[in-house]
């Protein structure tokens, strides 16, 4: 399987160009506001936070408070007690004192080190200064087009050294960070530099010598200039996104905490209708390197786990397209429906998959494809399941049969139910129903998926959807079982444990007791990439990761992506 850069690049220029943007937004909750009313939602921060309206910088309200606590009252969302104005803010971690005294001496020992280079250069602007004093009166915007064109030049200077101090080059380009600068700046350096002169309350003897000295003039005013740009540069340095400075100390500058997680990143708050979402914005290797933990198995080998993060990442990019069109203020779901995601984790040897397979992508036709995979496939063959959506994701369609996985440990799996506790979960899909005679599968496609179960219950016969059993019932590992019907018979219940879905029973031993078996092989949908066929075929038939992915997605091609970080 080879790379393809150039076709990719042609071919993709029909998205937009902010498809692949600098951080990715995962939805980790929606929470009916309702729900809010009842209970409450709360982040967790060493060091405090900042809440802003800004997506990209911190720029906006520090609270010292180490917890934010969100619910909705009288229509409207409270944070800590106050009332939530805005439909949309984003809350980033406060640095610590000792962050911020570092990132603040570094500023000032870098303009002292440059102090005499900066004084020659700072030539350019003595024009200005002469007019700014000879005309004060009628210096107008315009004429401050020289001032701004010189802080820009430092800045840049300054970021060009600071790039250097990230060694992971793809965490962000020089550009976005002069982009930021820029937006920081742009329209207060006039503003600063005048309140900062009213500031020093100049003696009528020092207006004089600014009047007469050329000399005291220059240094006057370029000194003046010089701390303008340092106490821009070390704010500007405190609001910038958190794995941006992580990166530049070399070391976590912190994090967001939820439900026992930590999030790298921020996050973004939004009220949408009856809803408020919690978004997880974050670098895209930050996301990935957390999903490929908890999708597969850390002490997995290196191509394994190579191997989950191209499709991953193709998933991952696929479905920022779909929130593209749909206009969805989210690209990816935290969760089954999409991809498991649970914030930051101690397994930084993954990192290793991450950067070996850095912005590959799974292509059909020069497009991302939906890179679907499961833990198992149990040797179903997909090309055989009753699948309209085939014709749209041919790749999906693989005729060939993995034998890999069958010696796995969740090749196959069996769950056993007691009758009151089978109608117990039924009844949330079938209200009616109170006792069960017997169940069996009556219907399974080409591939032995199943298609319908029929529930005998009192000379009745109820269907129920195999896809409706498997979310019922998590017990239920994928779509290919049957079901076996015990009779009445004397069962000793003691010992027994209390299981998802078990009624609690006291230990005793009753008579008429019925009990469903259900039997079934691979753990998932059966479809795309099998984690533990790869395992196998990595281990075993020593694969590279680039012909397991051909194998398992045939007809396509690894692309390499390219976006602004």
């Amino acid at each position: 399987m080879r790379v393809v850069i150039c076709k990719f690049l042609i071919a993709f220029s029909i998205f937009s160009s902010q498809v692949f943007s600098f951080e990715v937004k995962v939805l980790l909750q929606k929470i009916l506001n309702s729900d809010l009313e009842k209970g409450s939602t709360v982040i967790h921060s060493n060091h405090g936070f900042v809440v802003s309206g800004h997506s990209a910088l911190c720029i906006g309200t520090q609270l010292p408070d180490k917890t934010l606590e969100f619910i909705y009252q009288g229509n409207s969302l409270l944070c800590n007690n106050k009332s939530f104005n805005s439909k949309l803010c984003h809350i980033s971690p406060a640095l610590s004192a000792t962050h911020k005294q570092e990132l603040q001496t570094y500023v000032s020992d870098w303009v002292d080190a440059h102090k005499k280079s900066l004084m020659i250069r700072c030539e350019v602007l003595h024009s200005f200064f002469d007019h700014f004093i000879e005309k004060k009166s009628l210096i107008n915007d315009t004429s401050y087009t020289l001032l701004v064109e010189y802080v820009f030049q430092v800045i840049d200077d300054f970021l060009k050294d600071m790039m250097e101090r990230v060694e992971d080059d793809n965490v962000v380009s020089f550009e976005t960070l002069q982009q930021y600068a820029r937006s920081f700046i742009q329209k207060d350096i006039k503003d600063h530099f005048l309140e900062q002169l009213a500031g020093k309350h100049l003696s009528r003897k020092d207006r004089k010598l600014l009047q007469k000295s050329q000399q005291y003039r220059y240094e006057f005013f370029t000194t003046h200039v010089h701390h303008m740009i340092q106490m821009f540069l070390q704010d500007f340095c405190l609001i910038l996104p958190r794995n941006i400075l992580s990166a530049w100390l070399k070391e976590s500058v912190g994090c967001l905490r939820l439900n026992g997680n930590s999030y790298l990143g921020s996050f973004a708050i939004l009220q949408d209708r009856d809803h408020s979402l919690l978004i997880n914005c974050l670098d895209i290797d930050d996301y990935l390197l957390s999903v490929i933990r908890h999708e597969g198995w850390p002490g997995w080998p290196l191509e394994v786990n190579k191997v989950l993060a191209v499709a991953c990442r193709t998933y991952l990019i696929w479905q920022v397209l779909q929130a593209q069109k749909k206009k969805r203020p989210y690209h990816i779901e935290n969760g089954i429906r999409h991809q498991t995601y649970k914030g930051h984790h101690k397994y930084m040897r993954l990192k290793q998959a991450i950067d070996e397979t850095k912005d590959l992508c799974i292509s059909y036709d020069g497009k991302p494809i939906l890179a679907m995979f499961d833990a198992c496939c149990g040797g179903i063959v997909p090309a055989k399941i009753d699948n309209q959506d085939y014709k749209k994701y041919p790749y999906l369609v693989r005729d060939n049969t993995c034998s890999y996985c069958k010696g796995c440990k969740i090749a196959t799996w069996k769950a056993e139910f007691l009758h009151d506790d089978m109608v117990e979960c039924l009844q949330k899909e079938i209200s009616t129903l109170t006792a069960i005679d017997g169940m069996k599968v009556v219907k399974t496609d080409d591939a032995g998926l199943v298609k319908k179960v029929m529930i005998e219950a009192k000379g009745i016969d109820i269907p129920i959807s195999g896809k409706k059993m498997y979310s019922l019932f998590p017990e239920v590992k994928s779509f290919s079982f049957d079901i076996e019907t015990l009779p009445k018979k004397k069962t000793s219940l003691k010992g027994r444990k209390k299981k998802k879905h078990k009624v609690e029973v006291e230990d005793k031993t009753i008579d008429d007791v019925k009990k469903f078996i259900i039997h079934g092989k691979g753990y998932g949908h059966h479809v795309g990439l099998c984690q533990w066929g790869a395992m196998k075929l990595v281990k075993d038939h020593h694969w590279n990761y680039q012909r397991i992915l051909q194998f398992y997605y045939p007809g396509t091609q690894l692309i390499k992506l390219t976006y602004q970080r």
